[in-house]
């Protein structure tokens, strides 16, 4: 383990004996976390949501242009998420254009069909993302510090949260603050929450 890992681990065990004290100090902690992530690019641990798929082997078959779609499905995409495209050759304009927008590409070719993933580079999911354990706070602490956090972030920017159930007043409230999020469930007592804004 390397001594930035370590310190980070130990920011995040005070940030975290913190939140029952007093949550603002803990957000703080948490923030400074994803302030070092940001300095050495790389994201620690946070999960990509399931990546976009579009294929425009029917668009192409029916004689259109599939570049409109293919930058819609572009626009769309969350922070952090990958796009797979499917087309029957191999797209090279494309991979230059999603380089030049932090992209990194994987080409591959089956019987003449091409599947392309588009996937955002570890700097770009590092500047984007913060991770809050929550746990093992008592509510109301996972809905508080859950919306104080988010209320922190950016346009371009990634909330994770880890709480011991479905938040799903969290999720009615953040929707009415301008965010959107999708919560999975990773496995016993744990669901994992991406929150990301959607308005200025």
């Amino acid at each position: 383990m390397t001594s930035l890992r370590r310190f980070e681990e130990e920011l995040i065990r005070i940030g975290e004996r913190s939140q029952r004290c007093d949550p603002q100090v803990s957000t703080q902690i948490l923030i400074r976390v994803k302030d070092l992530r940001k300095g050495f690019g790389y994201s620690a641990g946070m999960k990509s949501i399931e990546p976009l798929h579009l294929d425009v082997c029917p668009i192409l078959a029916s004689g259109r242009d599939p570049f409109a779609e293919i930058m819609s499905a572009r626009e769309s995409l969350k922070p952090g998420q990958s796009f797979v495209l499917t087309a029957p050759f191999e797209p090279l304009p494309l991979y230059d254009l999603f380089r030049n927008q932090g992209f990194e590409v994987d080409a591959r070719s089956n019987e003449g069909v091409w599947e392309i993933t588009f996937s955002p580079t570890d700097a770009e999911v590092a500047d984007s993302g913060q991770v809050l354990d929550l746990r093992d706070v008592d509510p109301p602490g996972p809905l508080q510090q859950a919306l104080e956090a988010a209320s922190m972030l950016g346009r371009d920017e990634t909330l994770v949260i880890h709480t011991r159930f479905r938040p799903v007043f969290l999720l009615e409230q953040l929707e009415e603050r301008g965010f959107e999020a999708e919560s999975m469930e990773e496995g016993s007592e744990n669901w994992e929450t991406h929150i990301w804004r959607i308005t200025a």
